[in-house]
């Protein structure tokens, strides 16, 4: 039963990725430009990002860590992506002047929120932080690889 399962999640796996290799061939044919090419498919990617991490957020449980910090991350893949596509739209309607400070605040403001969210898993790691196991675990890996060099 293993074995049908993980050949029909490998055809789904084959069928997408030819999907969306065909699609970004098609985005580069139809558009011209190679810079705007870049930008949609970047556009695209964020999109997938969301989509996903919005389903995660409805699996994950209420009041989790996990579910706080894909709320954190939903906000500053949000960012990234409102600067991406005012990027974009900035190379299509030939902006200039003030616009440009538009998409400087956007990626400036995803950055922030990346340092808020390196903060909280700081935070995080050092209330339930396993620093004295991962010392003893490297100390083991180290010892059995000096083991196996003596063999």
């Amino acid at each position: 039963m293993e074995a049908k399962y993980k050949l029909k999640n490998f055809i789904k796996i084959i069928i997408a990725s030819i999907a969306i290799l065909g699609g970004l061939l098609a985005i580069i044919k139809i558009v011209q430009q190679l810079e705007i090419a870049i930008g949609l498919i970047s556009i695209t990617f964020g999109v997938l990002a969301i989509i996903w991490v919005n389903r995660a957020r409805k699996i994950l449980s209420k009041g989790s860590s996990l579910k706080e910090y894909a709320k954190i991350f939903m906000f500053a893949l949000t960012l990234t992506m409102l600067f991406s596509i005012s990027e974009m739209l900035e190379k299509i309607l030939l902006w200039a002047g003030p616009m440009l400070y538009l998409k400087y605040f956007f990626i400036s403001a995803a950055y922030l929120v990346f340092v808020f969210a390196a903060y909280k898993m700081l935070y995080l790691s050092k209330e339930f932080g396993f620093g004295e196991e991962s010392k003893k675990i490297a100390e083991l890996i180290k010892k059995r690889r000096l083991e196996k060099k003596k063999k």
